[in-house]
């Protein structure tokens, strides 16, 4: 939402307030006047007059890029990513992964039952074209199973596909463990 709080008529803070109370958490762009600073305490963003429709464009981006990132979720079968915090959980077993980890189990979780090639992982995870004899990958996939296969040797959920690369899919119950860890 965007307020023009720029009239001397017009208490800024109140009106944010009013407006929290009856349409609930939705971010405010607040414009106001150098001098009338009311209401930046209530706002989200504020925009100082005179400004150009570039530096309002911008904030009205980055109010909507706020709200589309908090608390938003990943869920495939009863793996949940939750991308806001970083952190992954079945049930209620919560896993720790490092920033690779979480933007590789990211990319397997926005592409659920697709066969994704090393190249096309290489490329948007660690943004390299390179294959070569790197085990990088692997190794990163290996820990991820470790983390949320029942049987990493054998796994359910992140196989691999020889010879192109690996697919991945949680099915609602991975044999007989119901979300939580209890069998």
């Amino acid at each position: 939402m965007v307020l023009d709080a720029t009239s001397p008529k017009l208490d800024g803070g109140r009106t944010c307030q009013a407006l929290r109370q009856k349409v609930g958490e939705v971010p405010i762009v607040l414009i106001h006047e150098k001098e009338n600073d009311s209401g930046q305490a209530e706002a989200d963003f504020h925009l100082t007059t005179p400004f150009t429709f570039r530096k309002l464009a911008n904030r009205i981006k980055r109010a909507v890029q706020s709200r589309e990132q908090s608390g938003e979720t990943l869920q495939v079968g009863d793996l949940i990513l939750n991308l806001d915090k970083r952190s992954v959980a079945r049930g209620e077993k919560k896993y720790d992964l490092t920033p690779k980890q979480f933007e590789l189990l990211e990319t397997f979780m926005r592409n659920p039952g697709k066969v994704l090639s090393r190249k096309f992982l290489m490329k948007n995870v660690w943004d390299t074209d390179y294959l070569g004899d790197t085990r990088t990958l692997d190794v990163h996939v290996r820990w991820i199973r470790e983390k949320i296969e029942e049987d990493p040797g054998s796994p359910l959920c992140l196989c691999t596909v020889r010879g192109v690369g690996y697919i991945f899919d949680v099915p609602e119950q991975t044999s007989g463990i119901q979300p939580g860890g209890s069998k």
